[in-house]
């Protein structure tokens, strides 16, 4: 369901979100004196229970995790391998649902399940949250439903309309809230694709139609080693993008010389399957980064050799390395 707020009730709705994001660790809370520990009974003894890690007890819950820097609600979906569990971002702002959210209940509440924010937590993170709800069976089938299928097409099929939304400034806001966990979410062997607000509100065409105009348009390379590069003939099959991913790094790196990637940052290049990437400097690769596009952060982390900027195979290059602006920084 779809509700919709007058801008000023919106306004302060969108505040109280702000400030219910802060994390505690932040704010001037007071203390108060804990209780001391009773002592063990007579002929009892005083060794605490041992706690059990179960993967089983972390479906279906919507904890929240203070990280230092935010509070963060989310929903365990699944593992993930390695020691990595797939969480879903959740938010009790209901409200500020877009047409990618499924809106679903707890036993204590009603939240919004934000299908293309997902991303990776290890087990002493989740240990370290505290649970707020639960959802029963049918609920939690519902909810791994629908992220099974927003692998597919359904993952771009709605958008947020306008950049000065509400829902906008929400879901942006929503997606930096977890932008160090998503930076991990390498296990596939494909390059991490990055949320970027321009790719995701507004007009869809605006980024894959090309006009007439553009079509003498000759793409500025590093150098003309940089043709060496075999991304654009790379086979397009589904089944094979992943094989293809696992050698991109060695293939494409074999056939570029050292003295590569000194005049700028980055480029955009077409990637598996139509895709477009981000290849980054030799220097940043390997160090902890910030990426940002305009003044929005869209990577934080271990910065990796290639990156996904969009995975939309009828994406225009020229449109979005003439409309994009990237800056890579290694202070934060």
């Amino acid at each position: 369901m779809f509700r919709i707020l007058s801008d000023d009730k919106a306004e302060s709705l969108f505040q109280v979100y702000l400030d219910s994001i802060r994390s505690s660790r932040e704010q001037d809370l007071p203390s108060f004196p804990l209780p001391e520990k009773p002592s063990a009974a007579k002929g009892q003894r005083g060794r605490e229970p041992e706690f059990t890690f179960s993967p089983d007890k972390l479906l279906g819950n919507v904890r929240l995790l203070d990280d230092g820097e935010y509070l963060v609600h989310f929903l365990v979906i699944g593992q993930a391998g390695r020691g990595l569990y797939t969480a879903l971002k959740v938010s009790p702002f209901a409200y500020f649902q877009a047409k990618t959210d499924l809106e679903f209940a707890g036993y204590a509440g009603s939240y919004i399940a934000e299908l293309d924010n997902s991303f990776h937590l290890n087990q002493d993170e989740i240990a370290a949250s505290i649970i707020l709800d639960d959802v029963d069976g049918y609920t939690f089938m519902q909810l791994e439903s629908a992220w099974e299928a927003r692998s597919g097409e359904i993952a771009h099929r709605f958008r947020l309309d306008k950049f000065d939304s509400w829902q906008a400034r929400f879901h942006i806001q929503e997606h930096e809230l977890t932008l160090s966990y998503r930076s991990r979410n390498t296990l596939t062997g494909l390059p991490p694709t990055l949320w970027i607000p321009h790719l995701e509100i507004g007009p869809e065409d605006r980024w894959t139609t090309v006009s007439r105009s553009h079509a003498p348009y000759r793409r500025e390379r590093m150098n003309d080693e940089y043709n060496l590069v075999q991304f654009d003939r790379m086979p397009a099959r589904k089944d094979k993008v992943e094989h293809v991913c696992e050698k991109c790094e060695q293939d494409m790196f074999a056939a570029i010389p050292v003295q590569m990637f000194e005049e700028r940052d980055y480029s955009l290049e077409f990637g598996p399957g139509g895709s477009i990437v981000l290849l980054p400097h030799r220097r940043f690769i390997g160090r902890m980064v910030t990426i940002y596009c305009d003044e929005y952060k869209v990577f934080q982390g271990l910065l990796p050799k290639v990156l996904t900027v969009t995975d939309r195979p009828d994406s225009s290059l020229y449109k979005i390395e003439a409309g994009l602006k990237f800056r890579i920084s290694t202070s934060g």
